[in-house]
């Protein structure tokens, strides 16, 4: 049994015409019931009642038949487009910028993932600081980029929802706030903070929202880690304001969590260079992060 037979026995079974079904597959009619005929040999059943002048009219078994017959057709051609997909995806190449969350939003088992289940792409990534994320998207050099929507230019990608966040303060238990239930931003007019560095993005964040409130934060500090910034916190009175789900991974007992009075979110996005066409390969992968879980 071939799955052309059944292409044919479907086009017979829907036209309830050898003729009309035959002009539709452009194949002679006499070729179309050798097929069907061959076909119910090799079962050892009657699909179609012949007897009738105007219409074919199915038999039980051709009733029955033609469930599982449409079933196989449309696994065939599912098989197809998958198999067809994973070729062009051959010796593919993906270029991911990401800003340093990967590991506080679970992606960098997902990407783990991905490479295992795609053996034949290639995908090159790379932690970098959100201002030179921004420079490569505009340079056309990265395929997809991992990245805080508000800082990136209007009208310069298609961005692509991943996560909400929202900002915090971050103090040593022992810190004077450290039993505060929540702060007024416009209060933190006399604290030193520590921050992750000008190119982050979030110090420029910062420095925005506290020049909202009436005053230019004291920024004393700055550094690339989170880690780093909160082993500067331990027992001193500076202080952090910092995205809750990406320092929250890093926190442990030594350390307090304040929220805002002010709710000021962040949205964490896939992001893609506008009116430009991803390779079969990027696109897989924009793809699959899009479905995580």
């Amino acid at each position: 049994m071939m799955f052309d037979q059944l292409n044919y026995f479907m086009a017979v079974y829907k036209e309830k015409s050898f003729s009309i079904a035959a002009v539709k597959l452009s194949i002679s009619q006499s070729a179309l019931s050798k097929q069907i005929k061959n076909l119910e040999d090799e079962l050892d059943i009657q699909l179609f009642d012949r007897q009738h002048r105007r219409m074919i009219v199915p038999t039980y078994a051709g009733d029955e038949f033609a469930i599982y017959a449409k079933q196989m057709i449309d696994l065939n051609k599912n098989m197809l487009l998958k198999m067809k997909k994973h070729s062009k995806l051959e010796k593919g190449t993906v270029t991911l910028a990401t800003i340093p969350v990967l590991s506080q939003f679970s992606l960098s088992s997902a990407l783990i993932d991905f490479i295992s289940s795609h053996p034949l792409i290639d995908v090159h990534f790379f932690e970098i600081e959100n201002d030179f994320i921004v420079k490569q998207i505009k340079d056309n050099s990265i395929d997809l980029a991992i990245l805080r929507e508000e800082f990136l230019p209007d009208d310069l990608t298609n961005n692509y929802l991943l996560a909400e966040d929202h900002l915090v303060l971050v103090v040593d238990k022992h810190h004077p706030l450290a039993k505060e239930p929540c702060v007024d931003l416009a209060d933190l007019d006399s604290i030193e903070f520590i921050s992750l560095v000008p190119e982050s993005g979030l110090f420029q964040l910062i420095t925005d929202e506290c020049e909202k409130v009436g005053f230019t934060p004291r920024i004393r500090m700055t550094n690339t880690r989170i880690e780093t910034i909160l082993s500067l916190l331990r027992e001193s009175e500076y202080a952090t304001l910092m995205m809750e789900k990406s320092v929250r991974p890093f926190i442990d007992e030594e350390f307090v969590i304040i929220p805002l009075k002010q709710t000021i979110k962040s949205r964490l996005v896939l992001a893609e260079l506008r009116h430009n066409t991803l390779s079969p390969a990027a696109e897989s992968l924009k793809e699959y992060i899009l479905n995580l879980e």
